[in-house]
């Protein structure tokens, strides 16, 4: 089981939807030239206690992409991440930062600006998957802010 695989799993992607996220994986390895080294499902709770994934984040050497609403549409953004960012604003709730410790209230959003630009970059988590984004921050964001 690859890397990918298990994340979806441990974040309860169900197989329908997984073939979807594979599906934009490979139009992101077409478009970069790339091969994909992580993504990040960014998803929310609703009102009703739901999980919502809202948009696909696909990282390679040399780019940031967001497809958006991917359920629905076919929507893609691309940034060459390497510019770099500018301004990086994190919100949490029920989790603890420092112990990477997520519980079923758990939530995290990241907000980053392309450097330089009117582009920003938002990644939101719940539950296990905020455990995920603290890893995104600190492999893609940390370092370069």
């Amino acid at each position: 089981m690859s890397n990918m695989e298990k994340y979806l799993n441990e974040i309860g992607i169900a197989e329908p939807i997984k073939e979807s996220i594979y599906n934009f994986i490979e139009i992101g390895r077409d478009l970069s030239s790339e091969e994909i080294i992580d993504i990040f499902i960014s998803e929310y709770k609703t009102d009703y206690n739901v999980r919502e994934f809202e948009s696909i984040w696909i990282f390679t050497n040399t780019y940031l992409m967001e497809v958006k609403k991917f359920r629905t549409s076919s929507n893609i953004d691309m940034v060459n991440r390497l510019k770099g960012f500018d301004y990086l604003a994190i919100d949490f709730k029920d989790y603890d930062y420092i112990s990477n410790v997520a519980n079923v209230d758990s939530k995290m959003s990241i907000e980053a600006r392309v450097n330089q630009t009117e582009s920003f970059c938002i990644f939101k988590a719940s539950e296990s998957n905020c455990q995920y984004l603290k890893k995104i921050i600190e492999k893609y964001f940390k370092k370069i802010i």
